[in-house]
């Protein structure tokens, strides 16, 4: 895709979108930051939120991925306010105090701007609760089953396995063990292959961590 963004535009926007989860942000070279830094001073929006992404990631220039991320903000991406409630939450933002309840409206705010990447934190903060919100993992089951209407196939063209993520996570704080692997494992399918030691914990232990399956 890099190779192709120089001359192809749906290469180029294809590119771009890539580092939505943190852990594939190190596989970016230097030659392929350098080429989001030209498109970012371009004012393209898409590439001035995935560097800023990218910095956020690393733990450096935090400064600037909040500029970047205001910058992408006033253009109205939605997932550049959730980004930016995650700084707060981190404590990556400078002289700005952590506050739980903030984050919440920020993330609130970002889902209704219709972003994915907010949609993500919410399912997460619902998941193990914020202030004067406590957890309800059966509430994001039944969202998510909503959102699915029945599709539950492994198609990455109608499936984010993001949504299986949540799912088993939200089984797992119900103690569905068996559900939860599933989810996990249609997710590695999908090439979550990060989240196999999940599947793998859901299906050889119990909830005490003893291991029930030797072969396993």
């Amino acid at each position: 895709l890099y190779n192709a963004a120089h001359v192809d535009q749906t290469a180029r926007r294809l590119f771009l979108m890539i580092p939505e989860i943190n852990t594939r942000l190190f596989l970016l070279t230097m030659d392929q930051e350098e080429f989001l830094e030209e498109e970012s001073k371009k004012e393209d929006p898409l590439a001035q939120y995935t560097l800023a992404r990218i910095y956020q990631a690393h733990g450096y220039s935090l400064n600037e991925a909040r500029d970047l991320f205001i910058a992408t903000a006033k253009s109205g991406m939605g997932d550049a306010f959730a980004a930016l409630a995650q700084m707060m939450i981190n404590g990556q933002m400078e002289g700005v105090e952590i506050d739980k309840e903030q984050y919440y409206q920020g993330i609130a705010e970002a889902v209704d701007k219709n972003s994915m990447l907010g949609q993500y934190y919410m399912y997460k903060a619902t998941l193990r609760g914020y202030e004067n919100h406590p957890a309800d993992p059966k509430a994001v089951i039944d969202n998510i089953k909503d959102w699915l209407k029945g599709d539950e196939s492994e198609d990455l063209l109608k499936v984010n396995p993001t949504y299986y993520e949540i799912l088993a996570q939200a089984y797992e704080r119900l103690g569905d063990s068996k559900s939860s692997a599933n989810y996990y494992m249609k997710a590695v399918r999908m090439g979550r292959v990060d989240l196999y030691h999940d599947w793998a914990l859901n299906t050889f232990f119990n909830d005490n961590m003893e291991l029930i399956d030797e072969n396993g």
